[in-house]
């Protein structure tokens, strides 16, 4: 009996291992796919640049992917499009995976030359049929070739992923720049501000308007095309919102009596309001506003720049083509109340 059982044991097995390489020869299970690209994990982003804070390639597809969840919300809330969220964050999540093969390659050098980004999408392909495709299912390698070759095709969810992978890099950037290191990504966080800015999306637009100021992005860092635009989106947020030479001009008599005298420095403190002369002589001014105008003058300044301007002890400064502003709000045991220094620059 027992030789028997052994041998139907045996026969039973031949038939379910016939089965399953059946079934092999005819899908592959995911998980393979899964645990090799866990290896995005290793995979550095900026590989030939220096970077204070190194980041892999899976954590950028982790920030892009909330960044567009966002930015599709946007879309679907406040302006009413149709964005297929399933469709907009599996293109996100799997957008860089062929990066597990080719490394992380510059943006600038994809853009280097015609030939170069022909050069760069046939290594991608080659690398997709050639590694990227044995790991997946039969019925799905078409499907999956669009999603990591073809994400940023120009539809709705194509076109967010592309916004969101700027965002994220912009993101870098500015960490990058508060930190000092300025040599590439000044550069880098000018141009994808540009190109963002160029963008139609209104999620885009809509990130600017109201988001991009509490990134603590410093005006000297902008060139001055891109400071400009910034503005504009703002003012058109807001159309009866004006820029600060106008606030001093239109709603401040006794500055815009200054400045149309051409005084080079306006300073108050202690109460009183000085001016600075061509020649390098100082003047008291005997008429001037009230400690509550001038704090609501420093606020609107603050408001139009984007920062704030309302406690004890704060302090700002703004500086744009018509005047370097200097302002602190100093306790209030100060009878004072407010110093600051306006120094007017050639527009």
């Amino acid at each position: 009996m027992l030789k028997e059982s052994t041998k139907a044991e045996r026969e039973f097995l031949g038939v379910i291992s016939q089965v399953a390489r059946k079934k092999k020869a005819k899908t592959m299970p995911f998980g393979r796919y899964l645990y090799k690209m866990r290896g995005l994990m290793n995979i550095k982003r900026y590989q030939n640049l220096f970077l204070h804070k190194q980041r892999s390639v899976a954590e950028h597809t982790w920030s892009v992917t909330k960044i567009a969840h966002y930015l599709g919300r946007i879309e679907k809330e406040v302006f009413h499009n149709e964005v297929d969220m399933e469709k907009l964050l599996v293109k996100c999540l799997y957008h860089d995976d062929i990066e597990m093969c080719t490394g992380d390659i510059l943006s600038k050098t994809k853009r280097m030359s015609p030939s170069m980004m022909d050069a760069i999408k046939e290594v991608e392909n080659n690398a997709y049929h050639g590694y990227v495709s044995t790991l997946l299912p039969g019925e799905w390698k078409d499907e999956f070739e669009m999603i990591l070759l073809h994400g940023k095709d120009g539809s709705l969810e194509g076109d967010i992923l592309k916004a969101s992978d700027k965002i994220d890099t912009l993101f870098e950037s500015i960490d990058e720049v508060k930190l000092g290191n300025t040599e590439d990504f000044l550069r880098n966080l000018n141009e994808i501000l540009e190109s963002l800015l160029e963008m139609e999306l209104p999620s885009v637009q809509y990130f600017f308007k109201n988001d991009i100021y509490v990134l603590d992005i410093e005006d000297e860092w902008l060139e001055e095309s891109v400071l400009d635009k910034l503005r504009e989106l703002r003012m058109e947020e807001n159309p009866n919102m004006k820029c600060p030479y106008e606030i001093i001009l239109n709603k401040y008599p006794v500055l815009k009596d200054l400045i149309d005298k051409n005084y080079r420095q306006i300073w108050y403190n202690n109460g009183n309001l000085f001016v600075l002369r061509d020649e390098g002589e100082t003047e008291k001014i005997a008429i001037r506003p009230s400690i509550e105008e001038m704090k609501l003058f420093i606020q609107e300044i603050a408001e139009v720049e984007g920062k704030e301007f309302n406690k004890e002890n704060s302090w700002l400064q703004v500086k744009n083509q018509h005047f370097l502003l200097n302002a602190i709000c100093p306790p209030a045991l100060v009878k004072s109340g407010l110093d600051f220094q306006i120094t007017l620059l050639d527009s």
